[in-house]
């Protein structure tokens, strides 16, 4: 069945496919070409870089520049989101009323999944990338007033107008079933994780170099993971491979805490350059508030890193303490610094975890999994 299948895929628009900046820009990226792979004529929305596409990907971009609102902080990045979904929409809309029959339309995105679902409510499958923010963020007055408004005027519509959801982490299950939607109509499916880039090496720098990968934004909890240097070992660094709005703030901390010679920012990578870091890498911590299901978590694990990473969201449903992982409580600072030392410090214990996560995304979080459970997802939804 799936190959005589038309998929319209849309993408966020707000970074193209695959990004160096944003996780669910590279997850459409990897599902496109494996749905490809499986015979499926896939058209995608999406701006995209020089990375390789299968002949089964119609490409269809919405050429937004928006590098420039990235360096205005906040307001920059609400904008970068608000217009490239905006974009990202209209050219989707413009292929949905051309004399293209698609017997699936998938969005993903906030604005974009948003504007879409209402264009043509109860027909658009939607994967939704994000978890509820955490409580912290929503704990102050404002917190509450923006994200108790952002819930009832605008993110707990996509999923009510969607046909199907298709949610990368439990807990934004449990949120949908709390709004009523049937558990029939919502699919736990997390990411996948590209196993032929992402792979270990033999070939590693000495344990006492850490590393992050991801967005610098509040709810990735970087500035914890910096403030827990001021206790480490003088020998003991940290690189930072990101960017978003909150780098200035994560910078100037670092600076006023005077650990710029053991913490270096190295900006945005491609894709290569992230696994390449990773293979090198023997310690990689995610120190989240809040998460969906975070792909660089996956690319960590099938690189042979050892994980450090918070008790939130999805994150205790993959990795399990001692095993796979190690698990802290978020906005810890000596969580952290303990869980760096243990993991420096026993060499037994790390090749323990580095082993049981590699084995565990080579089981169950291949592409090749994921496209095939999306198929089939779009066969009972329609």
């Amino acid at each position: 069945m799936s190959e005589h299948q038309t998929i319209l895929l849309i993408n966020s628009g707000v970074y193209e496919s695959p990004s160096p900046y944003g996780g669910t820009e590279t997850h459409v990226y990897y599902l496109a070409n494996h749905l490809a792979k499986n015979g499926v004529k896939v058209h995608l929305v999406s701006d995209y870089s020089t990375s390789h596409f299968h002949k089964n990907v119609i490409l269809h971009p919405t050429n937004f520049n928006g590098v420039l609102l990235d360096k205005i902080g906040w307001v920059g990045y609400l904008m970068r989101h608000l217009i490239g979904g905006w974009k990202s929409y209209r050219v989707a809309k413009k292929l949905y009323k051309s004399e293209i029959v698609f017997d699936t339309i998938h969005c993903h995105g906030r604005f974009s999944s948003y504007f879409m679902t209402k264009f043509v409510k109860d027909q658009v499958i939607v994967t939704i990338h994000d978890s509820p923010p955490s409580k912290k963020i929503t704990s102050s007055f404002w917190g509450k007033v923006f994200y108790g408004g952002w819930d009832k005027f605008f993110s707990n519509k996509i999923p009510l107008n969607a046909k199907h959801n298709i949610v990368v982490a439990l807990d934004i299950k449990e949120k949908l079933l709390e709004l009523g939607i049937p558990e029939r109509k919502i699919s736990y499916l997390p990411s996948g994780v590209d196993t032929e880039l992402f792979h270990p090496s033999e070939h590693k720098m000495d344990v006492t170099s850490i590393l992050y990968v991801g967005t610098l934004v509040k709810r990735k909890g970087v500035e914890y993971l910096i403030k827990s240097f001021v206790e480490l070992d003088a020998g003991i660094t940290l690189d930072i491979m990101g960017d978003g709005p909150d780098r200035r703030r994560l910078e100037n901390l670092t600076k006023t805490l005077k650990l710029e010679n053991r913490i270096k920012f190295l900006g945005p990578q491609r894709q290569e350059t992230v696994a390449k870091t990773l293979r090198e890498r023997k310690i990689y911590v995610l120190p989240s508030l809040s998460e969906g299901f975070p792909i660089t978590l996956l690319e960590a694990l099938s690189s042979g890193c050892a994980v450090i990473t918070t008790s939130v969201s999805g994150i205790p449903h993959i990795i399990k303490q001692k095993e796979n992982g190690i698990l802290i409580d978020p906005e810890n600072p000596h969580q952290i610094k303990a869980s760096i030392e243990l993991l420096i410090e026993d060499t037994s214990l790390r090749k323990h975890i580095s082993k049981n996560g590699l084995e565990l995304v080579q089981n169950k979080f291949s592409w090749n999994t994921v496209a095939e459970e999306v198929l089939t997802i779009y066969e009972d939804a329609y």
